[in-house]
């Protein structure tokens, strides 16, 4: 499509085939709430897909290796609206990641029901995929605790995971295995680090929807104050008669690109 001489969009066409499908572990005809609940891209390539279903039961699939590696079952199963976060080269209860397995990937839902709502998938010694509870954020201890319905979240310098509840913002370090209370602001949005540009981005619904955004001045010392928004816009316009239903910031190793369907 081309308006004022210049391409908006480019020639739309199919997907190729999938290469491999998931689908719950549980049949749903045997139980209808049976779904996948954690899809997530980890490692230092993205070369790894972790699927988990409503159970927790979860495998790994290799894209570069085509190769489906079966893993225990989750401490405890998350939604659907989990934070998770791929850490390469952190370190795991004390031990140094070794081998070919340098890839840790952090997994939280807030629920505060649940007995193990954050956990870490990583290889130990012994020669084997686990997964390693981890200390419960203090905010599902507060009586005032009101979960957002989807988590916000990033990664700032590497190694600590920030989170935001509907009041306020927090971060785990995932070597020190603490977590601290940032301020009393939250995430505008899911942040995705862009270190070529040293900035934040995501989209953000409080202006256009899907607003693409960046984030600047993001910080973990306590009492720092909220990051600086920045909108930059979509260039972006669908054809006649097309409605945007969603839209995802997908980090295609260096290259940012907007998937929408």
């Amino acid at each position: 499509m081309k308006k004022n001489g210049t391409d908006k969009i480019g020639s739309l066409s199919y997907l190729p085939i999938p290469s491999i499908y998931y689908k719950p572990y549980t049949p749903a005809m045997s139980n209808p709430y049976s779904t996948i609940s954690v899809l997530a891209l980890f490692g230092k390539s993205k070369n790894k897909i972790l699927c988990s279903d409503a159970a927790g039961n979860a495998s790994i699939y290799n894209t570069e290796l085509r190769s489906l590696i079966a893993i225990p079952k989750l401490n405890s199963p998350k939604d659907s609206y989990s934070v998770a976060v791929s850490i390469p080269d952190a370190t795991t209860n004390g031990r140094s990641n070794f081998s070919n397995h340098t890839d840790n990937l952090y997994i939280m839902d807030m629920d505060r029901t649940r007995s193990f709502c954050f956990e870490v998938l990583s290889y130990d010694p012994v020669g084997s995929w686990c997964w390693d509870p981890l200390p419960q954020p203090p905010f599902l201890k507060e009586p005032e605790f009101e979960g957002p319905l989807k988590a916000r979240f990033t990664v700032v310098e590497s190694t600590k995971i920030c989170v935001s509840t509907t009041k306020a913002t927090y971060y785990f370090d995932t070597v020190t295995r603490e977590w601290n209370k940032v301020g009393d602001w939250v995430l505008p949005f899911i942040a995705e680090y862009a270190p070529e540009l040293g900035l934040w981005l995501g989209l953000s619904s409080d202006g256009s929807p899907y607003d693409l955004c960046t984030l600047d001045n993001l910080s973990t010392a306590v009492g720092s104050s909220p990051p600086m928004v920045q909108h930059i816009g979509m260039e972006f316009e669908l054809p006649d008669n097309w409605w945007q239903i969603t839209c995802n910031l997908v980090n295609l190793r260096l290259t940012e690109v907007l998937h929408c369907q």
